[in-house]
C-alpha cells in the first residue's frame, strides 16, 4: 500500500498503511437536491470531498498505478436519504463487458464509484460488516448494494466530455438530528487501457472508514444578484425652425401702384360726375 496524503477542504489526514491521526469534521447539511446526476448548486453548500489518483490526496490503492483520474465528492441529507454525488474525471470511461456490469455480484472491474457508510438510521448491516456497501456503474446503469440489496437505494447519472457524474440516494430508516455521525469510505474504481485497473479513494486502508462527517443545519443557498437594467436613454429631439421668408420687394410694388391707381381712377370719376351736374 502507498502512503499518501488526503486533503478536504480546509482539512488534512496523514495516512500511515494502518491509521488515521486525525480525522476530518465536515458538516453534512440538510436540504434535497434533483436526483438526475447533475451538480445542483445546493451540493457546492456543503460536504466536499476531492481525491485523486495521482496520490497529492489521500487514499487506500490497489491495482497498476497507472490511472490519471480524479473526483469531486458532495453530500447531503434530508428527512429520507443521504445524497452522495460524486463527479469523476476519466478520459477512457466505460470499457468494462457488459454482461460482467449486470450479472456479477460486484463488478468493481470497471469505471465506477462506491461509497462505504456507517450511521444512524440506517437499514440493518448485512454479513456482519459494519458498514454499507454501495455501487454506481460510471454509466450509471447499475446502482446496488453488495452482499443484500437495500430497499428504497437510487441513483442517476449523466456524462460529459472527459467525466462523468453519479449521483445516489441512500435510504435512511428515521429523520436525523443535528450533530448524528457518519463514516465514509469513497472510492473511485478505473479500468483503462483495455483491461488495467485501479481502485483508490479516501480511508486509510482497503475497507477503512473515515469517521467525522456530522449532520447540520440547512443548506442555505446565497442571494442571487439582481441586475438593474439602465432605462435606455431618451432619443435627441431636432427642433427645425421654419424657413424665414423674405418679403418679396416686387409684389408689394405692384400692390402699392395698383392702389394708386384705383384711387386716382376713382377721383376723376366723381370729378366727372360733379361737373355733369353743374
Amino acid at each position: 500500500m502507498l502512503v499518501l496524503t488526503i486533503t478536504l477542504t480546509m482539512f488534512s489526514i496523514a495516512v500511515y498503511g494502518g491509521s488515521v491521526s486525525t480525522y476530518p469534521s465536515k458538516t453534512i447539511l440538510k436540504g434535497t437536491p434533483v436526483l438526475d446526476g447533475i451538480i445542483d448548486d445546493i451540493y457546492l453548500q456543503g460536504a466536499f470531498v476531492t481525491v485523486k489518483a495521482d496520490g497529492s490526496t489521500g487514499t487506500g490503492t490497489y491495482g497498476d498505478g497507472n490511472s490519471t483520474n480524479s473526483a469531486e465528492i458532495y453530500i447531503l441529507y434530508d428527512d429520507s436519504y443521504i445524497y452522495v454525488a460524486a463527479k469523476v474525471y476519466d478520459a477512457t470511461p466505460f470499457q468494462c463487458d457488459r454482461d460482467y456490469l449486470t450479472t456479477d455480484a460486484h463488478p468493481h472491474m470497471n469505471d465506477a464509484f462506491e461509497i462505504r457508510i456507517s450511521g444512524p438510521n440506517m437499514a440493518e448491516y448485512a454479513a456482519g460488516m459494519d458498514h454499507h456497501l454501495f455501487y454506481a456503474a460510471g454509466d450509471a446503469q447499475r446502482f446496488s448494494s453488495y452482499q443484500e440489496p437495500v430497499t428504497g437505494f437510487k441513483g442517476a447519472g449523466t456524462q460529459g466530455s472527459g467525466y462523468y457524474i453519479v449521483e445516489c440516494a441512500i435510504p435512511l430508516t428515521a429523520p436525523l438530528s443535528a450533530g448524528a455521525e457518519f463514516s465514509f469510505q469513497f472510492q473511485i474504481d478505473d479500468i483503462h487501457d483495455g483491461s488495467n485497473f485501479d481502485a483508490f479513494g479516501i480511508g486509510d486502508s482497503y475497507n477503512s472508514l473515515i469517521g467525522g462527517f456530522k449532520t447540520g443545519g440547512p443548506v442555505v443557498l446565497p442571494e442571487p444578484e439582481i441586475e438593474i437594467e439602465e432605462e435606455p436613454a431618451a432619443p435627441e429631439v431636432t427642433t427645425t425652425a421654419p424657413p424665414t421668408v423674405a418679403p418679396q420687394t416686387g409684389d408689394n410694388t405692384v400692390i402699392l401702384f395698383g392702389l394708386l391707381f384705383a384711387t386716382i381712377t376713382t377721383g376723376v370719376f366723381f370729378v366727372t360726375k360733379s361737373k355733369r351736374k353743374v
